[in-house]
């Protein structure tokens, strides 16, 4: 039985912030990862993603790093697994990983960050916090963001509804917000499809052009899509220790 990101992990740091402990266990990890499962170097560059993605949260890495690292993460998605369930296998593997070094660092943390992230990048740097800020933080924009579904909801509806449907809605409004992230974070990701046929129907869905692999496979990705130097993707020696 293979073993999962969570046990081959080093953990060697002790920086007095988790998420770079995190990031710095995983710089050593990465030194060995050919040696490792691809569902394990996808969970890598998940977990790489979100430890990089607090650290920014917290002033401790500018936004250029965060995007250095977003491009390392597309080019070891593109490279290890082309179907939304080992994608989602991978991330969970990551969330495995990270809850290890905190107990508040849950997958509901880490969706939040994303999307704390996507809302507040503007900055090139952000002001220092310390992990209680930043947990502080996140949990703050979760439940503005769930206030401001429920606000929706109300005028939606006209009136004040009984709190089941509104808690429903509520859910519908976030899952239909998250799938959107979802989306747009496979977006460049080649799909690999069993046929001809529904290769064709899912680009026309997504406007996107039909290939076929060497091995004689068909697969959707954007137009002019060029396949990954898979050998550069891994080797990640990049100084990001803190």
């Amino acid at each position: 039985m293979q073993q999962s990101l969570k046990d081959t992990v080093p953990r060697n740091f002790s920086t007095g912030y988790i998420f770079a402990d995190i990031n710095n266990d995983l710089g050593d990890w990465i030194k060995t990862a050919q040696s490792h499962p691809l569902l394990s170097q996808m969970a890598y560059a998940y977990a790489r993603r979100i430890a990089v993605q607090a650290l920014y949260a917290q002033g401790l890495v500018d936004l250029d790093l965060v995007n250095h690292v977003l491009g390392i993460f597309k080019g070891i998605q593109a490279m290890t697994g082309h179907t939304v369930e080992f994608q989602e296998d991978a991330l969970a593997e990551a969330n495995r990983l990270i809850i290890e070094y905190h107990p508040f660092a849950t997958g509901f943390f880490t969706k939040n960050l994303a999307h704390w992230c996507q809302v507040n990048s503007g900055p090139a740097n952000q002001p220092q916090r310390t992990d209680a800020e930043l947990f502080g933080m996140i949990f703050e924009h979760a439940f503005a963001y769930q206030e401001v579904l429920r606000t929706v909801q109300t005028i939606n509806a006209g009136t004040q509804s009984s709190q089941a449907p509104e808690v429903q809605l509520r859910q519908a409004q976030e899952d239909e917000y998250y799938a959107e992230m979802r989306e747009e974070a496979f977006a460049d990701l080649p799909l690999y499809h069993s046929s001809r046929e529904d290769a064709q129907a899912h680009a026309k869905r997504k406007n996107l052009k039909v290939y076929r692999s060497g091995s004689g496979s068909y697969f959707t990705a954007p137009e002019g899509y060029v396949e990954p130097d898979h050998s550069s993707f891994l080797d990640l020696e990049d100084g990001i220790v803190f």
